[in-house]
């Protein structure tokens, strides 16, 4: 009987883990700027603003308009409805856990060194498939995801003391939170 000598391990493995947990770590450690909500504004004459949601005053709402590449100042007065896309936290997870096992099995693939492929390159993408499609899938069920369905917050004839907590609401989703 032969002994031979165990050569010791690629650093594959590791190289795995380091890109996978940069993968799953770039949103969190990104120093973009934090956006506020998508919303649809839907005036008293029926005209229709969508945009993103910079701030809410007590009089006023200001609007980042997509179409025209301004910002608009709303009256409170002057809005009918609001509408907000519903985050899906299972749509989250499920993207992530899509993207994470493809990206996780290419990135295993890729790091077991030959060429030509073998059992080892289809074992590595299995495992870097696994680890990444469970990581992404934690971050993007966190994260989530908006949906087609819309929440509609009725603005026109409230009392004051809901529309204070509506506006309230609608404040911590803006980019600029709490504005006087």
């Amino acid at each position: 009987m032969r002994f031979t000598r165990r050569r010791p391990a690629k650093p594959a493995a590791i190289l795995l883990l380091m890109a996978l947990g940069s993968l799953a770590a770039a949103p969190f450690l990104s120093a973009k700027i934090k956006y506020g909500v998508r919303i649809e504004v839907v005036k008293m004459d029926g005209s229709e603003l969508v945009g993103e949601l910079i701030a809410v005053r007590k009089a006023t709402m200001v609007v980042a308009d997509f179409s025209a590449g301004s910002y608009e100042f709303i009256e409170m007065a002057d809005i009918r409805i609001v509408r907000i896309p519903k985050i899906s936290k299972a749509l989250g997870a499920f993207n992530g856990f899509i993207q994470g096992a493809f990206y996780g099995a290419v990135i295993g693939g890729l790091t077991a060194g030959d060429k030509n492929p073998t059992s080892k390159h289809w074992s590595r993408a299995f495992i870097g498939g696994t680890i990444g499609a469970a990581a992404m899938s934690v971050l993007g069920g966190i994260k989530g995801k908006p949906t087609k369905d819309l929440e509609v917050i009725q603005i026109k004839d409230q009392s004051p003391e809901n529309l204070a907590v509506i506006l309230e609401g609608l404040s911590k989703m803006a980019r600029v939170k709490n504005a006087s």
